[in-house]
């Protein structure tokens, strides 16, 4: 599942590999599209825990560059 938080954050949370995968890549795309209309901000992927991930447009990575963190 993919909620939507405020501003360009999105919030994956599944309980099967396949589910998370296909979940992420969606979040993912959504946040890319953003960051094509914004032009000024990168993507970070951050892995919360075994089922739970966040997506979102941060300043700290540069345009055209996805990141990712595990603070699991």
């Amino acid at each position: 599942m993919i909620t939507a938080a405020t501003g360009p954050t999105y919030h994956v949370t599944a309980d099967e590999p396949p589910v998370i995968a296909e979940c992420l890549d969606a979040a993912e795309n959504l946040a890319r599209e953003r960051a094509l209309r914004e032009g000024s901000h990168g993507i970070l992927v951050s892995r919360n825990g075994p089922t739970s991930l966040t997506v979102h447009l941060s300043p700290y990575v540069p345009y055209g560059i996805t990141q990712e963190r595990d603070l699991a």
